[in-house]
């Protein structure tokens, strides 16, 4: 959401793992629920209006399909914290995304270089943890 709301379109992935290498549709309903909730209990509490919140919610595109992530120019990752899992996504989005997209981690705890490691394209990994409350915090 911080994405929309800076401006930007977003692509939203909506997946569960099923395994290393396999990952299987989880619905976007949930997602689109759960980010409307956050925006509204923003409205609520006053820290945006909800102009704003229906702005950002139109540049949001929610997909089941990894291979809808093949054009965007940043992936932002937030999977398990299993390095196994991580980097069966990377490779996944290796294989697919162009060679200038930018890889960007959520993880808090595994090394960055550990998941470079994956792809073709060390150079272009970067770690973005967010911290809570992550609807209010600047990106």
């Amino acid at each position: 959401m911080a994405v929309a709301n800076a401006g930007s379109s977003a692509r939203i992935p909506a997946f569960a793992q099923r395994c290393m290498s396999s990952w299987r549709a989880d619905g976007t309903g949930r997602r689109v629920r759960c980010i409307g909730r956050s925006a509204t209990t923003a409205i609520g509490h006053r820290c945006t209006v909800a102009c704003t919140v229906h702005a950002a919610m139109a540049r949001l595109t929610f997909t089941t399909d990894v291979s809808d992530l093949a054009d965007c120019d940043i992936v932002i990752e937030a999977v398990v914290e299993e390095l196994e899992v991580k980097n069966a996504l990377w490779k996944e989005l290796d294989a697919l995304c162009a060679p200038s997209t930018i890889f960007a981690s959520n993880t808090s705890s595994l090394t960055i270089a550990a998941m470079a490691a994956a792809t073709a394209r060390p150079d272009r990994m970067v770690g973005l943890h967010f911290f809570n409350p992550v609807p209010v915090m600047k990106l």
